[in-house]
């Protein structure tokens, strides 16, 4: 693999990875706010095969201000966005902001804002009504993994099961648990 480009070898924030030459295929921005990183971690590690292959960059940001910039600086490349936040329920009001900036920002259909945690699992209608594009319910890391191939072709990701959206009526695709992750 050729080597991780880090500016501080012992911490994921500042982690920028991409393979390939040239524009990258898409952008993953997570939002990598302390309370939520390690959820983030498993994320990233289930990811690790397929960011050569999709040829994605990576951006962590670690507050709102931050996720904002980046995402306004990234919106004009043509490619595909992603914005990924995982939270709990305290981190409601911070998260409502951050989505309503957002969606009030950035007009491009080309970013798709997807949440998970604890949160969006336990109640997915009311975190798709904060502005979200989809929720990753349960432990996402083989739904996220089948996901992002889908975002990158803009196809609708709502048959994998842990992935719940919305449909064009306002009720809600998709509520298949995904498979129990196993730990032993």
């Amino acid at each position: 693999f050729p080597p991780i480009k880090m500016s501080n070898t012992r911490s994921i924030e500042n982690l920028t990875r991409r393979w390939g030459g040239g524009k990258p295929n898409g952008h993953i921005v997570f939002y990598y706010a302390h309370p939520n990183r390690y959820s983030i971690n498993a994320l990233v590690g289930a990811i690790e095969n397929q960011i050569e292959i999709l040829n994605v960059q990576l951006h962590f940001c670690r507050s709102v201000p931050e996720t904002i910039t980046t995402l306004n600086q990234l919106k004009d490349e043509g490619v595909p966005l992603l914005c990924c936040v995982s939270f709990s329920t305290p981190a409601y009001w911070e998260v409502n902001k951050l989505i309503g900036i957002l969606r009030s920002l950035i007009k491009s259909r080309l970013l798709t804002i997807i949440a998970g945690g604890p949160h969006p699992t336990g109640d997915p209608f009311d975190t798709l009504k904060l502005g979200f594009n989809c929720v990753a319910i349960g432990e996402a890391e083989v739904s996220f993994s089948k996901f992002l191939p889908l975002w990158l072709e803009g196809k609708d990701p709502t048959e994998i099961p842990g992935i719940v959206g919305k449909i064009q009526d306002g009720g809600v695709a998709n509520l298949k648990k995904p498979q129990p992750v196993q730990l032993d």
